[in-house]
């Protein structure tokens, strides 16, 4: 719950400077930038707001490091993750999966939130700290609403961006 937190204000943070530069900064100097900043802007509002609704949602970490070795139930959310997709850095940090800092990198980003997609999940629950197999479903769940909430957010954003001419 706090790598949703963390990640939402990061976002929140980055839609806001966007948002000045694509819309409020009237400096001739950045006027090439304004068209790119207006879709970031998108991207990052879109992102921030799925993100603080599955902060809202989801439930509070309890177990701590609790191993679950001995616990022979699984979670049902072991396969496709949308939001370690769309968030890949921020859900594999938040999951403690390390190597998710290479969705920082151009040229693996896109394997690596790919990967994260298709595997996360499981590698996430491998890694253990998990109380029940509930907790990490009903944390999985929100980081996946979260993701599908900002790619119809970005597709709307872009529809509507496009619509009005205010990217031109």
């Amino acid at each position: 719950m706090t790598g949703l937190r963390i990640t939402a204000a990061l976002f929140v943070g980055v839609a806001l400077w966007c948002i000045r530069d694509g819309w409020l900064n009237s400096d001739p100097e950045f006027q090439q930038f304004v068209e790119s900043n207006r879709y970031y802007a998108v991207g990052a509002t879109s992102g921030a707001i799925a993100l603080i609704i599955a902060a809202l949602r989801a439930p509070s970490r309890i177990g701590g490091s609790t191993s679950h070795a001995d616990d022979d139930s699984e979670p049902h959310r072991l396969g496709w993750n949308w939001g370690a997709l769309i968030f890949c850095p921020f859900w594999c940090l938040s999951n403690g999966l390390w190597w998710g800092v290479l969705g920082f990198l151009p040229l693996v980003n896109v394997p690596t939130a790919l990967f994260s997609g298709v595997r996360g999940s499981k590698l996430a629950w491998g890694r253990g700290g998990w109380s029940s197999p509930g907790e990490f479903d009903a944390l999985q769940a929100e980081w996946s609403r979260a993701g599908l909430t900002a790619i119809g957010l970005i597709i709307a954003g872009t529809v509507l961006l496009v619509l009005t001419g205010a990217a031109a």
